[in-house]
């Protein structure tokens, strides 16, 4: 009999583009600060990549955005 179990794939250090902005408003935008974070993967403790960390005034920016765009997407 065959095993059907599967293995998870080993995860390589990430590349994306936009690992240090924000998608705010449609955009994607630098942060307030430059302020980041390493994800380590717990299996290995290694950093699978750095990560830009939000402060209140980004949180403020995705509010305000999210709330202007509130009523058209209620609309659909």
């Amino acid at each position: 009999m065959e095993s059907t179990q599967q293995t998870s794939p080993v995860l390589e250090p990430t590349t994306e583009r936009h690992t240090h902005q924000f998608f705010i408003g449609g955009e994607w935008v630098e942060p307030a600060t430059s302020a980041t974070l390493d994800v380590i993967n717990p299996a290995t403790e290694q950093a699978v990549a750095t990560i830009a960390l939000g402060t209140q005034a980004d949180v403020d920016r995705a509010v305000a955005a999210a709330r202007a765009a509130f009523d058209g997407f209620a609309a659909t």
